[in-house]
């Protein structure tokens, strides 16, 4: 069983990994494009909210890690029910 609880943890760790690196992707994505428009163009992306706060990121971070910490959850509960 503490083989089973060993495995779930490397899970998780790795599926939060997968989801800060996507977010860090989609963060480095838009200051690339912002970096690349001239003065004027950045002025009509900034004017468009194409260049959205890191606050937007905040939320799909809280959603990886509230996922992450349920399924860690279920998981020790499994393991002390069966244990």
């Amino acid at each position: 069983m503490i083989t089973f609880l060993v495995i779930v943890i490397i899970l998780i760790g790795v599926a939060s990994l997968v989801g800060t690196l996507y977010a860090g992707k989609q963060v480095n994505d838009t200051i690339k494009t912002l970096d690349e428009a001239s003065p004027d163009e950045q002025e009509a992306l900034l004017k468009a909210n194409y260049y959205k706060s890191p606050k937007s990121n905040v939320g799909l971070m809280v959603i990886i890690y509230v996922l992450l910490i349920a399924a860690f959850a279920i998981g020790l509960g499994l393991y002390i029910y069966f244990r």
